[in-house]
């Protein structure tokens, strides 16, 4: 689809790892493209905090100190620390969407 050429490639790249050790390609660093990188901090994020069968959903201070642990390996150090500071400013009832989490698996 026209203009969504981006969007696909990072749907395709937001497996790959900042440390070259994700999948399909193997990329790594500035390798792997922006927006890619960006879905990865978001997908982590969302993963994290999202109830699961196995567990509970991760409070902001757990899901940053998880994301902080994979920073340099899977994230991107830099977009991780941008991604933390706003998320730390934000606070833990901002971020949840109450409604929006409701069923989820």
């Amino acid at each position: 689809m026209q203009g969504l050429e981006n969007i696909l490639v990072a749907i395709k790249a937001h497996h790959e790892s900042w440390d070259g050790s994700g999948y399909p390609e193997g990329l790594e660093g500035n390798g792997v493209p922006l927006e890619a990188r960006v879905l990865a901090l978001a997908d982590v994020f969302d993963a994290l905090t999202s109830p699961r069968p196995y567990r509970s959903p991760l409070s902001l201070g757990e899901a940053l100190k998880v994301m902080a642990e994979i920073k340099g390996k899977k994230l991107d150090p830099f977009l991780f620390q941008k991604a933390q500071a706003f998320l730390s400013c934000m606070g833990e009832e901002k971020i949840r969407c109450q409604g929006a989490r409701e069923g989820a698996v």
